[in-house]
């Protein structure tokens, strides 16, 4: 007994042992799983409505093969997301880390809305880790600065702001950003040393500067960084002062050690959030237009069936399968037929429509909608791209090389959705960018791309000058090798359309006053292209079907929406026309659709005085952003905070601000919040010195809310007085009498 006892004893014991030794090998196993470590955004901040950086620093246990994809997601409400995928070829060795950077398309984010992104590593199509709902917090009335290559050492987190504008977060970013403009599209500030700029990349540099044009603050800080930034098409480098360019500006400190530079940083220009509205007081809050689906669609050949014809068949199928074949079967005395007929009947007008349906879209094509701005250091394209499939399936863009995948900043919910399907998604790698979109059978999706076109280098030149309040003139040059219709002039609220430009021609133009008031009435965007739509009929259901114009409005929204403050900011001049023969410039064999050219430059002084017209005014924050919400209440009043840039080469000595008649108080910053007497509003008054850092002028106004946060065009700017002004001095108030500014 005792040796059975034994022998059982020895057999269980032998049998736990091999199982702690299978545990023992499994567990480790299972626990060395792939691990990921992620940051959205720049170190976690993100401006609404950018391209946003996704860092991916992943952590093999194993050879893995496969992919890295980046899901955003912003909730708007039960059914209702709003996001994108982007995903990147992954190959690692077991034991090796690896970081990936994936920038993902523009959509409406904001901390309100919860925005967030997943990130799943794949190996083949199983997925080995993941990391869930990485946040996203909104950067509003915050300035993001990225600080790049030997400049990022030992930097502050926060650095304060001028005129007590909060604190600028400071980010370190690689040099090999730079070659996505989509990784910095969101930063408003980029710190680069002289070095490591001239050791960039040619995509990189143009990346850079095409970024500064479109509005973001480029920073020179080092030795040599004077004559670099004179080579740029700006304004007279003073160092370490702010000068324009296009809508941004570049600032060189040329001395100084260390982070002296720290000190060159100023607020980022107005980015509007999800709540804000800075971009109504500017006069560009909403221009309007069809959804871009809708012209992309008219533009590919593809028609809806007109309503009558809709009606007509409607009518048809009840009358037919009701009544009529009712009356006749009664007739013949087979009324039981009636089981037979109506769904024969049923069928016949299916096939019909089936028919119809296929008619209508098989003569439809690929189609583009392409927004080119001409910059000094080259052409930039942004190219929609219709995908239709009659019968569903994967439709993919190749991209050129060095070209980014990018999504619409239109607001959603002013729109709609803008495809059917599944999302369009894609491998967003600089050597091959590859849109993707799984459609369903008669569904479409638009994919989004955008590059450097050196195709269409200078393709418009705009020049202009200033020589009283209120009047610009210049000229306007097509350097392409088509027509340009429809060219509008632009200069604040002021517009004039000067026609078709022909292939190397160059036309003059004269705008004296005339701005429009886009509160209440028609926006200038109108006025300048109502003409070409005028041509339009309409029928008692509604516009009939025509030849499209070569105005797409949807374009210039696109293009509005694309600049975060105002695309016509006073001091500058912007001309815009429209093509229909240029091809898509990612992909020539698409030739349907229609391109949006446009082109700026600052508005020089034509003789000794400042004019209101060469003074470039930029909303810094709005009242949301300033802490006051908006305003409500029996005596509401809306509170903005702006910056003025002055001409370079002019005296400033003998300056005066027209003030809007709603003005309720405004202060100008000397190192402190300054207010001064504006009486009733509507007043100029001469400009203290001291307010003038480099050339910028922060000024802090509040107006009157009960008519809303608007002002007058040309009653709020900057200027030399004239004879017959009747100039208010510069009275300051101190904090007793006025409290804080």
């Amino acid at each position: 007994m005792g040796t059975r006892y034994s022998t059982a004893a020895r057999v269980i014991a032998g049998l736990c042992a091999t199982v702690i030794c299978v545990v023992g090998m499994l567990v480790p196993a299972a626990s060395a799983q792939p691990a990921l470590d992620v940051e959205a955004g720049y170190e976690g901040f993100a401006h609404d409505n950018t391209s946003l950086p996704v860092r991916v620093a992943v952590q093999a246990d194993r050879l893995i093969s496969g992919r890295i994809e980046v899901v955003t997601t912003v909730p708007f409400g039960p059914g209702m997301d709003s996001g994108s995928v982007v995903s990147a070829p992954v190959e690692l060795a077991g034991g090796t880390t690896k970081e990936f950077v994936l920038p993902m398309p523009p959509s409406s984010r904001s901390d309100g809305f919860r925005s967030s992104v997943t990130v799943t590593l794949y190996d083949g199509n199983t997925p080995v880790a993941s990391q869930e709902n990485v946040r996203i917090v909104s950067a509003s009335g915050e300035t993001l600065v990225g600080v790049v290559g030997e400049l990022d050492d030992e930097l502050p987190d926060t650095v304060d702001l001028i005129a007590d504008l909060g604190s600028a977060r400071l980010s370190t970013i690689p040099l090999a950003w730079l070659e996505q403009l989509s990784l910095i599209d969101g930063a408003d500030v980029v710190a680069v040393s002289p070095t490591d700029y001239q050791s960039l990349s040619d995509v990189a540099r143009d990346n850079l500067l095409t970024w500064a044009y479109g509005g973001g603050a480029l920073i020179l800080a080092g030795d040599g960084a004077i004559a670099i930034a004179a080579e740029l098409d700006a304004a007279p480098i003073v160092d370490g002062a702010r000068s324009t360019f296009g809508l941004g500006s570049v600032t060189a400190v040329d001395s100084g050690t260390g982070d002296s530079w720290l000190d060159a940083i100023r607020p980022g220009q107005y980015r509007p959030n999800n709540g804000g509205f800075g971009r109504e007081v500017t006069g560009e809050g909403f221009f309007g237009g069809e959804p871009l689906t809708s012209s992309l669609s008219q533009d590919a050949g593809f028609r809806l069936p007109s309503l009558p014809a809709m009606l007509l068949l409607l009518v048809a199928y009840v009358v037919i399968g009701g009544p009529l074949a009712w009356l006749l079967l009664r007739r013949s005395g087979r009324t039981t037929a009636m089981w037979l007929v109506l769904p024969a009947i049923a069928l016949v007008f299916t096939g019909a429509v089936w028919i119809a349906g296929s008619a209508l879209r098989s003569g439809t094509d690929a189609a583009h909608g392409t927004i080119l701005e001409s910059t000094p250091v080259g052409t930039h394209a942004t190219t929609a791209h219709l995908l239709t499939s009659r019968t569903g399936g994967v439709e993919r863009i190749e991209l050129p090389a060095g070209w980014q995948i990018t999504g619409s900043q239109e607001n959603p919910f002013m729109f709609g959705p803008s495809q059917s399907g599944t999302s369009a998604q894609g491998t967003n790698v600089l050597s091959s960018p590859t849109i993707e979109a799984n459609i369903d059978a008669g569904g479409f999706a638009i994919g989004w791309g955008s590059g450097p076109a050196p195709q269409f280098d200078d393709a418009l030149t705009v020049q202009s000058s200033s020589a009283s309040d209120g009047a610009v003139a210049g000229t306007v040059t097509n350097n392409l090798d088509v027509r340009v219709d429809e060219v509008g002039v632009f200069a604040d609220q002021a517009g004039i359309n000067i026609g078709s430009i022909e292939p190397g021609a160059t036309v003059d133009f004269v705008l004296n006053d005339g701005a429009r008031d886009p509160f209440r009435g028609e926006p200038v965007d109108f006025a300048v292209w109502n003409d070409a739509l005028r041509g339009m009929e309409f029928g008692p259901f509604g516009p009939i079907e025509s030849e499209p114009s070569v105005v797409n409005y949807s374009l210039f929204s696109e293009y509005v929406a694309r600049h975060k403050g105002s695309i016509r900011p006073p001091g500058q001049v912007i001309a815009a026309g429209f093509t229909d023969q240029l091809a898509a410039p990612a992909d020539e064999s698409i030739t349907a659709g229609r391109t949006l050219v446009v082109a700026r430059t600052r508005t020089v002084p034509a003789g000794d005085a400042v004019t209101n017209m060469t003074v470039q005014r930029e909303l810094l924050r709005d009242p949301e952003q300033l802490g006051g919400g908006f305003g409500f209440g029996d005596e509401p009043e809306f509170e903005f905070v702006w910056r003025f840039n002055l001409p370079s080469g002019m005296p400033t000595d003998d300056l005066v601000i027209d003030l809007p008649a709603n003005a309720r108080a405004a202060a100008v910053w000397t190192g402190e919040w300054l207010s001064f007497d504006i009486g009733d509003g509507g007043d100029s008054v001469q400009l203290p010195q001291a307010a003038i850092d480099g050339a910028d002028v922060y000024l802090r106004i509040t107006l009157d809310g009960r008519e809303g946060p608007f002002m007058k065009p040309r009653t709020f700017g900057v200027r030399s007085p004239g004879g017959a002004d009747s100039v208010a001095e510069f009275v300051a108030i101190d904090d007793d009498e006025s409290g804080e500014a």
